[in-house]
């Protein structure tokens, strides 16, 4: 048993068998207590969150034991968001939380940790807190599509003040906050319902803030991985697809969707193009009119396009030729010599060992 001084009598209520070939009882509020005691060693308040664990997963009855006390749940987010929200600490505390709001039914205890989010964002504002917070809620879009819904309809302002100050925040975070609204896109564009006007607004603010993301090279490749994806879930609406189209466009220099796509396809990092490739096919299948299409045409997306036929990445090659395919239905495609160029590319392309195993392109 891992005992707290301060703990001396252990009700037998609270005593568990802790997992493993050791098969020791453990007293729960012995280690509820060693994290809280910050005079205890920091290896010791280690070993206690990881027995917390490992107990909550494999007994029910402590689960049992502890829902019926929402104080107690109450303390032990207090302790996670305020202690152990960063290194070594985070991935159990993480999986703590997680399965604390996954096993309750109370809304009680849900609407008390989003309050601890939202303090941290709103008043703190504390950067490894409020990517302790946004990791907790990505596992929890990860695990149910329904917790993404409550996010949207009973958070929204709760994400709409994280993206208002995502501008002052770290890249790792800004990546992981990209995938929580990856979740949020998915959900949005998914389902033909009738949103409150603020889930709509940040929606809308979502779309918006993804061209300048987008275009910014100093945010590194991987969080443009993550913006790619979020990228990917926004194009799939039609009345998004319109403001990413348009946002940029009326004001010289400002920074435009095809501008990043162009962007993203000269990296020559495969993974990127890849993503880039398939976001631009669903904006040039989608175009509506002359204008649009002579718009994507005027750049030299297509030429960078044929440049991707360069690689042996089954995967790569099919999504250019279908890019390819679709910028061909386009008048403009032809205006540009665009089909001139491409064809010398393609010619050669086709003529090696390599293409003549993709039987299906």
């Amino acid at each position: 048993m891992l005992p707290h001084a301060g703990h001396c009598r252990h009700d037998s209520s609270w005593t568990f068998i802790v997992p493993g070939p050791s098969k020791d009882n453990q007293c729960l509020l012995c280690l509820i207590d060693i994290m809280g005691d910050m005079s205890v060693s920091g290896v010791q308040r280690h070993v206690a969150l990881s027995m917390l664990k490992g107990l909550l997963e494999a007994q029910d009855t402590a689960w049992d034991q502890m829902s019926h006390h929402p104080q107690l749940l109450f303390h032990i987010f207090d302790l996670t968001t305020d202690v152990y929200y960063n290194e070594p600490y985070t991935d159990l505390a993480v999986a703590v939380v997680t399965f604390v709001i996954s096993a309750t039914q109370e809304e009680r205890v849900l609407k008390y940790f989003m309050e601890k989010c939202y303090d941290i964002v709103h008043c703190k504002r504390q950067e490894e807190p409020i990517q302790f917070c946004l990791l907790v809620m990505n596992r929890q879009c990860d695990i149910d599509a329904g917790n993404t819904k409550f996010l949207m309809l009973c958070q929204a302002h709760l994400l709409s003040e994280i993206l208002a100050v995502s501008g002052t925040l770290s890249k790792t975070i800004r990546k992981t906050f990209v995938q929580l609204l990856t979740h949020v896109m998915a959900v949005f564009c998914s389902e033909d319902a009738e949103w409150p006007p603020d889930v709509e607004n940040f929606v809308w603010k979502i779309a918006e803030a993804q061209i300048p993301w987008l275009n910014d090279g100093d945010l590194g490749r991987d969080f443009h991985r993550a913006c790619l994806r979020l990228l990917k879930e926004t194009l799939r609406s039609r009345d998004l697809r319109s403001i990413l189209i348009h946002v940029g466009r009326d004001v010289p220099g400002d920074p435009t969707l095809l501008m990043g796509l162009k962007k993203i396809l000269t990296t020559k990092d495969e993974e990127l193009v890849l993503l880039g490739v398939q976001c631009l096919y669903v904006v040039v299948s989608s175009a509506e009119d002359v204008q649009q299409s002579r718009d994507i045409m005027a750049t030299d997306l297509a030429e960078f396009v044929f440049e991707s036929l360069h690689t042996k990445n089954s995967l790569l090659l099919s999504t250019v030729f279908r890019c390819l395919l679709s910028m061909a239905q386009h008048q403009a495609f032809y205006e540009k010599c665009h089909a001139v160029y491409g064809m010398r590319l393609l010619v050669l392309r086709v003529d090696t060992d390599s293409f003549l195993g993709f039987f299906n392109l």
